[in-house]
């Protein structure tokens, strides 16, 4: 069987949060765990299964000894694969667009954040949209829609 993978997988054991839309139109929200990761997808290992075709937004709490600072992981993607992981089901998950962001604030009273301007919200976002134009300006760039993050990417700050 061919490879179909587009990038080298890491083995990342991290905590995820995954919420979908069910079929009803009711938010669904389950806990889990990465079992790897790549620019382009990732396993995702939960309670149960969603069926395929199932669009999802996974959060991943980054590492701060990865990181350096806090910083999440919002992958916006679609199931193309399941399997069975013990008593937990495993997932696949291509993505198809992705954001990194400053964790939300648990408590009541937030503070403003030191490394942005005082009322904003600090926001690294490359969207499909801005992927595949950079693709038609720069073919050679290595970005292409849907297929994660590489080097050559270039990210605008939301503010």
């Amino acid at each position: 069987m061919r490879e179909r993978r587009q990038g080298k997988r890491y083995p990342l054991m991290l905590p995820v949060q995954v919420r979908w839309k069910a079929r009803r139109g009711s938010a669904g929200r389950a806990q889990g765990r990465t079992g790897d990761m790549s620019s382009s997808g990732l396993l995702v290992v939960m309670p149960s299964a969603l069926p395929l075709g199932t669009t999802i937004n996974v959060t991943i709490d980054l590492p701060i000894a990865l990181t350096k600072v806090p910083v999440n992981l919002s992958c916006l993607g679609r199931v193309v694969r399941k399997s069975r992981r013990g008593k937990n089901q495993g997932i696949a998950v291509i993505i198809e667009d992705f954001e990194l962001r400053a964790p939300r604030p648990r408590a009541a009273k937030t503070l403003p954040s030191r490394t942005a301007p005082a009322g904003t919200e600090a926001s690294l976002r490359l969207s499909a949209n801005e992927k595949s134009a950079q693709a038609k300006t720069n073919p050679n760039s290595g970005s292409r829609p849907g297929r994660g993050f590489s080097p050559g990417s270039k990210a605008t700050l939301l503010t």
